[in-house]
């Protein structure tokens, strides 16, 4: 199967930049600040929304110490995050997909705990903090919704730490697919055809394991007849083969 073959479902994925931006529009509203509050409240939720210009392939959205002022959500793209340590070693924290918020975790610090750049061209909607936080007092459902998503990423950050903790190789490269594909699954995409845009050291980086190791668990799953990938495109033929592999009940 050829890379544009099972890639062809990303047109629809990769299309959401061409939509519309008003918040009661958006294919994303579910997943995202207006999930649950009123038209009327969606209104001046939507004036407060900055619609940046995209980012492209490798820029950067904000960076590790910088003072925080927005929160942003993926419109259309994906982002990777990441910490520096003194020595300018790199751990990969994490990747974002549409429908996402990032930042809201630096809420309570006053700078942004991580590198953010773009995997591809990207776009985002940008909400600076101040005004939020004014209308969350005027809007309690509002206030609300917030404190979801961010007991939401918490719960996802626990999750991922439990999942990949005490797994081995194989096991941690197919709990990371298996995530990925659920993700996408909630944002009304295929589950069994996506794009893993973290490149192979990225994913490494992030599951804790040698470069080598991640390639030839790849090459080893497309073998077994579980995974089909050309580049970062990646077919699950046998998701309950997967699943069983991640150990995920």
């Amino acid at each position: 199967m050829t890379q544009t073959a099972i890639c062809m479902h990303l047109k629809d994925y990769h299309n959401i930049k061409n939509t519309k931006v008003d918040c009661n529009l958006c294919t994303l509203q579910q997943l995202c600040l207006p999930g649950s509050i009123s038209e009327e409240d969606i209104r001046k939720l939507n004036r407060l929304i900055k619609r940046t210009q995209p980012l492209e392939k490798g820029d950067y959205l904000y960076q590790q110490g910088q003072k925080f002022h927005s929160i942003f959500v993926v419109r259309s793209g994906s982002l990777k995050s990441y910490t520096s340590s003194a020595d300018g070693s790199e751990q990969i924290m994490g990747l974002y997909l549409p429908g996402e918020i990032l930042g809201i975790g630096s809420m309570s610090s006053g700078t942004y705990q991580n590198t953010v750049c773009a995997l591809e061209t990207t776009s985002l909607c940008e909400i600076p903090f101040n005004q939020l936080e004014s209308l969350t007092t005027a809007v309690p459902q509002l206030h609300h919704q917030l404190l979801n998503l961010m007991s939401d990423e918490m719960s996802n950050e626990y999750k991922t730490i439990y999942f990949l903790g005490k797994k081995t190789a194989q096991e941690r490269l197919a709990t990371y697919i298996y995530l990925i594909s659920l993700r996408f699954k909630r944002r009304g995409f295929s589950a069994n055809e996506f794009q893993l845009n973290l490149s192979r050291n990225d994913i490494a980086n992030y599951l804790n394991l040698a470069v080598e190791t991640v390639s030839r668990l790849f090459t080893q799953f497309q073998k077994n007849g579980i995974i089909q990938c050309e580049k970062k495109c990646i077919r699950i033929i046998a998701m309950d083969r997967l699943k069983e592999l991640s150990g995920i009940m």
